[in-house]
């Protein structure tokens, strides 16, 4: 069973991804339109430290999250990004104090984790960068089975 479920991590990797970059794209909107205002209760207690960045970010948050969508270069777009959410912890959250959960920087820190798993793994199976790559060869020296009509 366990190599059942592990041959798919590839493909659920992608769907994080999709749904990620989804998710990163709207805070782009929000920091650029305006649009998907926070809600009332959770701004006026503890603001989300992403929120707290400039509205050119909002640039950035939409242009690496349409491309992480994509699946087109994924690993350097995701440092970037990774980086952004440093910077947005060290400015809005980190001031207000020590805990993440009582300074708004929980869902940077969960966006942060899941950018650097993606920079160290890729975009999975379902991403430009992979029809663009090219094929592997593993250890044992064969060739993926779809690896020669690509060639």
């Amino acid at each position: 069973m366990k190599n059942t479920l592990s041959s798919w991590e590839t493909y659920a990797r992608s769907l994080m991804r999709i749904i990620l970059a989804y998710v990163f794209m709207l805070h782009g909107f929000r920091h650029l339109f305006g649009y998907f205002a926070v809600s009332g209760g959770r701004r006026a207690l503890i603001p989300m430290a992403i929120d707290g960045l400039p509205a050119m970010f909002g640039y950035l948050e939409i242009g690496g999250g349409l491309l992480l969508l994509l699946g087109l270069f994924t690993r350097p777009v995701a440092a970037v990004l990774s980086l952004e959410l440093i910077a947005a912890y060290i400015v809005s959250a980190a001031p207000r104090g020590p805990w993440p959960i009582r300074n708004g920087g929980n869902e940077v820190l969960l966006y942060l984790i899941v950018f650097l798993y993606l920079v160290v793994t890729g975009g999975g199976a379902w991403s430009l960068d992979r029809l663009f790559s090219k094929p592997n060869i593993d250890e044992a020296g064969y060739r993926p089975a779809g690896a020669a009509a690509r060639t």
